[in-house]
């Protein structure tokens, strides 16, 4: 593992897989339609990029400042929005009755997974930003 692994947020390790996992799954043709499929598919991969762009971009702002502590927030919040969209279209695909390939739903549900996974960690990620931020304010008396 290279030094830049080691030292990443394990949140936006989990969300390169949820890419590279995204982008791997296959569009299935089921009743539900190819094209239905097919929308909804390409909803789930910009969901995984948004998702990882997010994370970036939560990670390079600074608890320091104010102003971008409530952008980190903003964007950790659209992390779990994200997730929760994303695991809500995989249980679209998968209420479909027609779909039997064992081998794409397993990797839907390691995609679901995931978004779990990254949703759940961003969410404490936040939680604690919020409680390191409420102890600098109140150490020093306001901001």
């Amino acid at each position: 593992m290279d030094k830049n692994c080691e030292n990443e947020l394990s949140v936006i390790q989990k969300a390169k897989q949820l890419i590279s996992l995204s982008c791997y799954v296959q569009i299935i043709d089921i009743d539900i339609g190819k094209k239905t499929i097919g929308i909804i598919q390409n909803e789930i991969k910009e969901l995984s990029f948004n998702i990882l762009k997010f994370l970036l971009n939560a990670d390079e702002c600074s608890l320091t400042y104010l102003n971008e502590s409530e952008i980190r927030r903003q964007y950790q919040r659209e992390v779990i929005v994200s997730c929760k969209v994303l695991e809500a279209l995989i249980d679209e695909i998968l209420k479909s009755e027609d779909l039997k390939n064992e081998a794409y739903i397993e990797n839907l549900g390691t995609l679901k997974n995931l978004a779990e996974d990254i949703k759940k960690m961003t969410a404490k990620w936040k939680n604690n930003d919020k409680k390191l931020l409420n102890k600098n304010i109140s150490s020093t008396g306001g901001v």
